[in-house]
């Protein structure tokens, strides 16, 4: 609450993350903590998971906040 013009700034940022499925991704590799390290990291653990739930989820939390404001 208070910060609608950031929440709304983070929401158009997850949605052009979606896939062209619409799907949201569990993480996004567009900001990289250290981008070195992503081949190795896929290698180990796979690629990214997708559809997640759990994003969906608070994607539709975070609307529904929004249009209550």
């Amino acid at each position: 609450m208070g910060r609608a013009a950031e929440a709304n700034r983070l929401l158009r940022w997850i949605r052009a993350g979606a896939r062209l499925s619409g799907n949201l991704p569990e993480q996004v590799s567009d900001h990289l903590l250290a981008p070195e390290r992503y081949a190795e990291w896929e290698a180990r653990w796979g690629t990214v998971a997708c559809p997640l739930l759990w994003s969906h989820a608070m994607l539709i939390i975070l609307e529904a906040r929004l249009n209550r404001v």
